[in-house]
């Protein structure tokens, strides 16, 4: 039992701010979910994105550096971005609170969710 642990899946989620280049400029900020495979075997991702109080939020347009469902390899990462204000936008339309926790989440292939630890998100502050 030993040994088949240290062949499973260990899958980092982190979600932080980003500041992505488009050419020689800056894109407005952004919020960026990163998945790291740092286990001992592939996994196969099915989808990343962002929760809100337990519930996908649905951004409009968030770019990746993969198109999923992906097999992420041992030391491999995949992320998706959306502006922040596009995220504001989503939350105002579905919460009433200004100041909110999201978390990153991922999918694998069997349906298990791995999630990021919150990040705390003024609405008011991005949806300008």
């Amino acid at each position: 039992m030993f040994e088949r642990h240290g062949r499973r899946s260990k899958i980092c989620v982190s979600i932080t701010e980003a500041f992505p280049l488009c050419g020689p400029a800056l894109r407005p900020v952004c919020l960026k979910v990163e998945v790291t495979n740092q286990g001992k075997k592939p996994v196969v991702l099915t989808r990343v994105n962002f929760l809100l109080n337990g519930r996908v939020l649905l951004v409009t347009h968030p770019t990746s550096n993969v198109q999923f469902p992906i097999e992420l390899q041992l030391g491999q990462s995949c992320w998706i971005i959306e502006a922040s204000a596009e995220i504001a936008k989503a939350i105002k339309g579905a919460e009433s609170e200004r100041k909110v926790r999201l978390t990153g989440i991922c999918q694998d292939e069997f349906h298990e969710n791995y999630l990021s630890d919150e990040f705390e998100f003024d609405v008011d502050a991005w949806g300008e």
